[in-house]
């Protein structure tokens, strides 16, 4: 009888060279038979022979698994055999070596039993995968009902990612396949980040957006949520990344790695610093490029920086330049207050003294509009182009705020964002465009979010600052030390699109307690977000004893925090009309504007100037321009050496370098 084997088709390049060539399994097609507690051999001289070809890949790996019963190949000293003589066994090595472990392969049925066994034959190239089946039939029994087939996964080949940056797997076609069973299990294990998927198909999601993510439902559901699937790296991760892939049905698993690599930063700021220097007790040591002493810095992996300075025994005092803003468009120290529409004055009424004005609130609730669509609730109370440009003029920055108490979103669908930026965009236009409007500020701080959220707010902010130019700010106000807020507002640094966050320590009495606020403060910058990126959010209902804090406990909480962390961005006011309406009106803003001028010594992103202690936060021209003409100045009839320390950080990578600075008395 002529032997009858499965046949594969090789699709071949023009030249006749296979393309990508998968691995090709050969299987009997000839029903297999074996007496009752006898092993059946499979081999070349017995015309069932299993083997399998691949035409352009060296190395292989071959599984061979039995739904009852073992199997085992012949060993051979130049192939790695795991798991032999058991249900699943594992060969790797060479195409030919391999199919001489496989040349006399037995199947041992279990005793005394009549089955009928499944032998799986699954090989892979390391690119592509192929898959065959075929039964053997073990006595003369009732046939068995058909044994349950393993669940199959798809996945992609190896990825590479940027530095901090998400890497979008919506494409790459990852799935999993079951012919018999409808509802499986497949869980995510991510080494070096986490994973991000969308439940909108049906599935069951736990653990969404951290390091282990489980999918449940049916085939259907769980591959519409791969279908969606981002690999956002943990922060400061480079190197050699993995998603694991393990799907059950219940009994059998199939597991499946994605390499992930995730590309390491351009390059870390580079300090220019001169050599010691010599200078006369009393005297001043300045640092220029007109002088020949000059320190620069630069930095190829970022246009802003922030340097800090220090020495032991003199004061560090910096070129004050003007009030330009750091990268994102924003002044180095925010003053920002919410102007409700149902206030009793007008949006020119508000303090000049906030630098920034939040108009509240811009709903998604009770507008009629569904889908995530949003809208101004106030009728005749929407603010009018003339006020906002009016206030624009005079030097103040205005966002609309979307949310509030009560109308919190946590979007969970593309559809739903899509809604939200079709309606936002008009309201947005209608009051002058980017010219007037400088950003948007999402509050949720009633609630944490929930499914999706991140996924949306990331897709939302990128089309905005699509649509109005990359300064276009995203913040939120969040529920004061909320895990999953700092978690979110992480992800969102991470993905570059977050202008600053301002936790909100309001109308509760714990937050009376001194340093309670400070206390959480330290906890977000923890997460890590820079402090940059950070406002405090307090209010002050002035002389309460209630649940609402004092000016003075608000500047107590305030200086604390600091002092801690002299670049912290600023303050947030949750309402710019008690401020207006306090015994002495405009408290708050008067209050902390002068606390801000006297922080940045009227020089942008300067904090400590004429300090043992000196920062600078901004661009790298506005940094260079306020370190050329630095001048270093020691302590009154100090004599002997001192050593002025330079760091300078783009917020991932840092160069510190050191001057040598001796004073003599001459």
């Amino acid at each position: 009888m002529p032997r009858i084997f499965a046949q594969r088709t090789i699709r071949l390049a023009p030249t006749g060279i296979p393309v990508n060539a998968p691995s090709v399994n050969t299987v009997p097609v000839a029903a297999q038979t074996t007496p009752q507690g006898t092993a059946k051999q499979f081999s070349e001289s017995g015309g069932n022979v299993v083997k399998i070809a691949d035409v352009d890949t060296p190395i292989i790996t071959t599984t061979v698994s039995c739904s009852v019963g073992t199997v085992e190949v012949i060993p051979n000293p130049a192939t790695f055999i795991s798991y032999n003589n058991t249900t699943r066994v594992i060969v790797s090595g060479s195409v030919a070596n391999v199919n001489r472990a496989l040349n006399g392969m037995y199947y041992r049925p279990p005793p005394a039993t009549d089955v009928t066994a499944v032998i799986t034959l699954r090989t892979t190239d390391g690119l592509n995968v192929d898959t065959d089946s075929f039964n053997v039939t073990v006595g003369i029994g009732t046939p068995p009902p058909p044994t349950p087939q393993p669940p199959v996964n798809t996945v992609t080949s190896a990825k590479t990612t940027a530095y901090q940056t998400a890497l979008n797997l919506a494409s790459a076609n990852i799935s999993v396949y079951d012919a018999d069973t409808p509802s499986l299990t497949t869980t995510l294990t991510m080494t070096g980040g986490a994973c991000g998927v969308s439940a909108a198909g049906g599935a069951s999601v736990t653990g969404n957006n951290t390091g282990l993510v489980t999918i449940s439902g049916t085939q259907a559901q769980i591959n519409a949520a791969l279908a969606t699937l981002v690999y956002t790296p943990s922060a400061g991760f480079t190197g050699a990344g993995q998603i694991a892939m393990s799907t059950s049905d219940g009994s059998l698993v199939d597991y499946d790695t994605i390499a992930i690599t995730v590309q390491a930063p351009v390059g870390a700021p580079v300090n220019t610093v001169p050599v010691q220097r010599s200078m006369s007790m009393n005297g001043t040591q300045t640092f220029s490029v007109a002088n020949g002493f000059p320190i620069s810095v630069a930095d190829p992996n970022s246009t802003s920086v922030q340097v800090n300075m220090s020495c032991n025994n003199g004061k560090l005092k910096a070129v004050v330049t003007g009030a330009a803003n750091l990268a994102d468009g924003f002044p180095p120290k925010i003053n920002y207050a919410f102007w409700t529409a149902y206030d009793t004055t007008s949006l020119l009424n508000v303090s000049q003294n906030f630098n920034v004005i939040g108009l509240f609130n811009f709903r998604n609730g009770g507008n009629g509009l569904g889908g995530g669509a949003a809208s101004w609730p106030w009728g005749a109370g929407t603010p009018s182009p003339g006020d906002v440009a009016s206030v624009v003029a005079r030097g103040q920055r205005v966002v609309v705020i979307i949310g509030g108490y009560g109308n919190t979103f946590f979007y969970q669908t593309q559809q739903e964002s899509d809604a939200l930026l079709a309606s936002l965009t008009p309201f947005i236009n209608g009051l002058g465009g980017a010219a007037a409007i400088s950003g948007v500020e999402f509050n949720n701080w009633t609630g944490d979010p929930v499914g999706d959220y991140a996924t949306q707010l990331i897709y939302i902010a990128g089309k905005l600052k699509t649509q109005y130019g990359s300064n276009f700010s995203i913040s939120f106000p969040v529920k004061n030390n909320s895990t999953a807020n700092r978690n979110l507002m992480l992800a969102m640094h991470n993905a570059g699109c977050l202008t600053w966050v301002s936790p909100q320590y309001t109308d509760n009495a714990a937050y009376k307690t001194a340093g309670v606020p400070k206390g959480q403060i330290d906890t977000w910058l923890a997460t890590p977000l820079p402090t940059t990126k950070v406002l405090m959010g307090l209010s002050s209902n002035y002389n309460t004893t209630t649940d609402s804090l004092t000016i003075a406990e608000c500047t107590r909480e305030w200086d604390a925090a600091y002092a801690a962390n002299p670049t912290l961005r600023g303050v947030s006011c949750y309402n710019a009309h008690l401020d207006l309406t306090a015994t002495s009106p405009n408290q708050f803003a008067n209050t902390f504007k002068a606390r801000f001028d006297t922080a940045m010594q009227t020089g942008a992103g300067i904090t400590g100037n004429d300090t043992n202690s000196l920062a600078i936060s901004g661009t790298l021209a506005q940094v260079n321009a306020a370190l050329d003409g630095l001048t270093y100045k020691p302590n009154s009839a100090f004599t002997g050496g001192d050593t002025i320390t330079i760091t300078t950080s783009d917020g991932t990578l840092s160069d510190t370098d050191t001057i040598g600075v001796m004073v003599i008395n001459a």
